[in-house]
């Protein structure tokens, strides 16, 4: 409902604009697939989420500012990139959960 909400107000934007709040959506999601897919992703991973997501929960990414989208995306890439170090020390046979 608010997401319909939302879409309606974007269309008074230049369609520029829309296509870029679509690719930085998607990036996004794409992100948080390859997050989700990691082997270190757990629990505890998806309750920092909110966090990285800047104080929103997932579901409220399609309702923000395109300025807050692209600190999102940067926000979690640099997640992405803790999460893809953790893997590398798991295949490595580090145990990164008991260096914490």
């Amino acid at each position: 409902m608010i997401n319909k909400l939302f879409e309606s107000k974007l269309q008074d934007l230049p369609k520029e604009i829309i296509d870029i709040r679509k690719r930085v959506l998607k990036e996004i999601e794409n992100i948080l697939l390859r997050c989700r897919n990691m082997r270190s992703w757990d629990d505890r991973s998806e309750s920092k989420l909110y966090r990285w997501l800047n104080g929103r929960f997932e579901i409220n990414l399609y309702s923000s500012k395109l300025s807050d989208l692209f600190l999102i995306r940067d926000s979690l890439q640099e997640y992405l990139m803790v999460h893809e170090e953790m893997d590398e020390e798991i295949v490595e046979g580090h145990d990164w959960k008991k260096m914490q």
